[in-house]
């Protein structure tokens, strides 16, 4: 059964809210009327009456329907108002309407009054219906966003907060208050430079974009997001702002960051292993030349010492004796290049460099300084000694073979996070930018690497060539890049 219209009936003449009344009744309207006459009744039964419809007399005593629609359009309830009245001017029943009156009608023509009394109430039902489902619609939106597993955002054109779901507040640590009118570079600490990751370009165009963005959440920790960014539209096609879904990232790309970490400490270890594998083998090559093929040059000098007693033979034995005296002094020049100082114990890489400089100034006319007072040289070190070593040998003969240089000097280092190489020239230099056909420059950055040293290159054609390669000596190693200028 349908409950009755409630009708809140303005009107100070009895006998027209009599007649009001009754032509309902003829139109079979089934109502309960609260009849009123000024403007305190009224406003008392919009409250505790609650009426479906109002019928409104135009003309009261102290009164006007024009006052009354004004009450009901500020209570924003969309209650039907019908002007029940004597005759009006068109003009003042267009006002009316304009104002917001459902209907108007003349008292001497009330039999049209069910008929707008019962549309209006109809109208009023599917109103009331629409509102219902509308807020049961957004009450499921909302459940939907503050449910979502990623952070909804939503900004304005100028990159300013309008709405946050709770994921999005959990992943920034913010409260919605704290984060609605902040622009995104607000949460973003010193990454704010990378804010404005949607260009113009792509916002005219409507373009989505899927980027990795750096945040500081409020508690101060660094995380990393992932955001898909749809650009929002007016039906204008002007641009209005950006919806972004965001996830926490910070643990995969810390994985990914140690996957990666770990996946260069073992090429590091493989790069190790193959040059002690090449360094044994060196090694054994040496010894080889020093103890096998050294030993039988020395016994055929022996021989042609014996046969330097027979006159008719001299002169080529003379000639043979030269030529084996020098194999012999290149061959041990050879062995001792090849083993390097971690074979020999009972010496350093100090004096191992020292030994290196001598040989090197038997063959060349140049001027080399080894300046090692602030060093703190390691033996047991064996490794990083070796490599140091292989350093030093690898520029010297760059230097011997391109830089044409009379000067050149040799410096080590500690400092007290660091061992510092530094070699440098008087030479022709070069530029670094140029692409190099040589391998040289490559080997020494490689051999730095492998044990968490960087090297960096100075160099101007016609003002020599400075290498300086620096380890690291704490626990929280980095590597740096090659540096050049």
């Amino acid at each position: 059964m349908k409950p009755k219209i409630k009708i809140l009936h303005l009107e100070d003449l009895y006998t027209d809210a009599m007649l009001v009344a009754r032509e309902l009744k003829k139109g079979k309207i089934d109502s309960e009327i609260k009849v009123v006459d000024n403007r305190i009744d009224f406003k008392k039964a919009l409250v505790d009456f609650v009426p479906d419809i109002v019928l409104c007399d135009h003309s009261l005593a102290s009164f006007n329907s024009i006052e009354a629609l004004k009450i009901i359009n500020e209570l924003d309830n969309k209650i039907p108002f019908i002007l029940v009245t004597a005759t009006v001017s068109e003009d003042f029943a267009v006002e009316v309407m304009k104002q917001g009156a459902y209907d108007y009608i003349l008292k001497d023509r009330l039999q049209r009054l069910p008929g707008t009394v019962r549309n209006a109430s109809e109208k009023k039902a599917v109103q009331k219906q629409a509102m219902e489902d509308l807020k049961h619609s957004e009450d499921r939106y909302r459940q939907i966003v503050e449910t979502a597993q990623e952070g909804i955002w939503l900004m304005d054109e100028n990159n300013r907060t309008t709405f946050v779901n709770r994921k999005m507040c959990e992943i920034l640590e913010y409260s919605e208050e704290e984060m609605i009118g902040k622009e995104n570079v607000y949460f973003m600490g010193d990454n704010g430079n990378l804010a404005e990751f949607t260009t113009e370009e792509k916002r005219r165009n409507g373009m989505k974009e899927n980027i990795d963005m750096p945040f500081v959440t409020k508690s101060g920790r660094n995380i990393w997001t992932n955001i898909s960014s749809n650009q929002i539209f007016d039906d204008h096609a002007n641009y209005k702002g950006t919806l972004r879904m965001v996830s926490d990232i910070t643990e995969k790309k810390t994985l990914v960051q140690e996957l990666l970490d770990q996946k260069v400490e073992e090429q590091r270890n493989i790069s190790k292993a193959v040059e002690n594998a090449q360094e044994k083998e060196r090694s054994e090559i040496g010894m080889e030349l020093h103890d096998n093929i050294g030993q039988l040059l020395a016994a055929s000098k022996l021989f042609l010492d014996h046969g330097l007693s027979k006159k008719d033979y001299a002169p080529s034995i003379l000639q043979s004796q030269e030529c084996i005296i020098m194999a012999i002094a290149e061959i041990r020049k050879l062995s001792h290049e090849l083993v390097g100082p971690a074979h020999y114990p009972t010496i350093g890489l100090v004096e191992s460099v020292e030994k290196l400089i001598h040989n090197i100034s038997i063959v060349k006319d140049i001027k080399i300084d080894f300046v090692y007072a602030t060093f703190q040289e390691r033996k047991e070190d064996v490794a990083l000694n070796l490599v140091i070593y292989r350093i030093i040998q690898e520029q010297m003969n760059n230097i011997l073979k391109h830089a044409d240089a009379s000067e050149t000097e040799i410096r080590l280092e500690t400092e007290p996070d660091h061992l510092v190489v530094t070699i440098k020239d008087n030479g022709k230099g070069f530029n670094t930018k140029a692409k190099r056909a040589g391998i040289g420059l490559k080997n020494i950055k490689n051999r730095a690497e492998m044990h968490n040293g960087c090297m960096q290159i100075f160099s101007v054609p016609g003002k020599g060539c400075q290498v300086k390669i620096i380890f690291e000596t704490t626990n929280n190693k980095k590597h740096n890049p090659v540096k050049s200028g």
